[in-house]
């Protein structure tokens, strides 16, 4: 009972399947051993926002993935905060920040 793995499969959604699969391909493909992905069905609606931190751009980077690439075949645009309004008693909006940030945007200030 000791044959070497021929096969690794993934089960998953969304991004995380992809990038999970992608870095084990990259990780194990010189070995031989197939990556196989089952993708489940998405939980993004249309207008949800998929929010990543500058951490996964060095992530893409090392995997060899093109930003700009990337960006356009998920239909991407580039975000550097959300803005949050009407959550409570009162009219004021935050923005919150994916990164390190300067100065508000329209006099709303980053949080």
């Amino acid at each position: 009972m000791s044959r070497p793995i021929q096969r690794v499969l993934i089960v998953g959604r969304d991004a995380a399947l992809w990038l999970t699969a992608l870095s084990l391909r990259r990780a194990l493909g010189g070995l031989g051993i197939t990556v196989e992905v089952v993708e489940l069905p998405s939980v993004l609606r249309p207008a949800d926002a998929y929010v990543s931190t500058p951490s996964l751009v060095s992530l893409h980077h090392m995997m060899g993935l093109d930003e700009g690439r990337v960006l356009g075949a998920t239909s991407g645009s580039e975000a550097y905060a959300q803005r949050f309004a009407g959550w409570s008693k009162g009219d004021h909006a935050f923005m919150h920040a994916y990164d390190t940030v300067g100065a508000g945007i329209e006099q709303i200030p980053f949080i």
